[in-house]
């Protein structure tokens, strides 16, 4: 029996759950595996900063306080089990503490020059690498979005991308000259003519993995010398509306570009800029 059936198992004949009260952990439980790529018996390759960037996207997709909590909940009851039931694992990455009712916390971005210094390593590993990362800072698409790309969705006259993003809404953001040259530069090295840019190493016919995509960004932060804790695809996306709300973007374009529903979702990013701004004033201005 696998660890999961095991674990369900356990909340029916020892907690004595009821099928209506397991059905949210399971679902909140799967939901996570498959962000990540992975399925619920692949328990020794979750992270913690794997946790962290699920929980970061919830909140960036608008999800309640009380939806991410429940999933938090779930995460830490099925790691909890494999640790003190199962035995299995010698430590829980649930780490990650509930959302409280002060909301959502300011998400993490890179400075500019961070950012440059990435992309610079990212030239010396790969050029497939150095693609990946202009295409999560320079696109404002989501690891999922980019991930999914296929050489139809972009449109090479315009410097245009279409991504197909959540909830079946669909957008079309451009990217810089300099991404579709590296684009084409790409495809023609690979002979990739069409189907997904960035096709699985070990199945055919799928995407890369996020988790692959994660891994990339931290060893390009290690080896860059920077702190790999504090770099992942979703930092790119939230860097690329913080510097564009910082260069006077209208927060309606940012809306638009990432993909939110709700302006509100957007409205965080101009906190940042708020607080660059009264940096920047304190630092220069003769008054202060």
């Amino acid at each position: 029996m696998s660890y999961f059936a095991k674990y369900i198992t356990y909340l029916k004949n020892e907690k004595a759950l009821s099928d209506n009260t397991i059905k949210p952990y399971t679902k909140d439980i799967n939901t996570f595996f498959e962000y990540i790529g992975s399925n619920p018996d692949s328990i020794e390759s979750v992270t913690k900063d794997q946790i962290k960037e699920f929980v970061n996207n919830l909140s960036e997709s608008g999800k309640s306080r009380s939806t991410i909590n429940r999933k938090i909940a779930s995460l830490k009851s099925y790691f909890t089990y494999l640790v003190e039931e199962l035995e299995v694992l010698d430590r829980s990455p649930t780490t990650i503490k509930s959302i409280t009712k002060r909301g959502r916390s300011l998400p993490k971005f890179l400075p500019q020059f961070v950012v440059s210094t990435i992309i610079e390593e990212s030239k010396k590993k790969s050029l497939k690498s150095q693609l990946i990362i202009e295409l999560l800072y320079g696109s404002g698409g989501r690891v999922s979005e980019v991930a999914n790309l296929k050489v139809e969705d972009i449109d090479f006259e315009e410097a245009f991308i279409h991504i197909f993003g959540k909830g079946r809404k669909d957008r079309d953001n451009p990217i810089h000259k300099s991404c579709i040259t590296l684009l084409d530069r790409y495809l023609k090295e690979t002979g990739i003519e069409s189907g997904y840019i960035f096709p699985h190493r070990d199945k055919p016919g799928h995407h890369m993995d996020r988790r692959s995509i994660l891994k990339l960004s931290k060893v390009l932060a290690a080896e860059a010398g920077l702190d790999a804790s504090k770099v992942s695809p979703h930092v790119f996306r939230h860097s690329y509306a913080t510097h564009m709300m910082d260069n006077g973007s209208d927060m309606a374009q940012v809306q638009q570009l990432l993909g939110h529903e709700s302006i509100e979702t957007t409205q965080i990013y101009a906190h940042i800029n708020k607080g660059v701004k009264r940096k920047n004033f304190e630092q220069f201005h003769p008054l202060s």
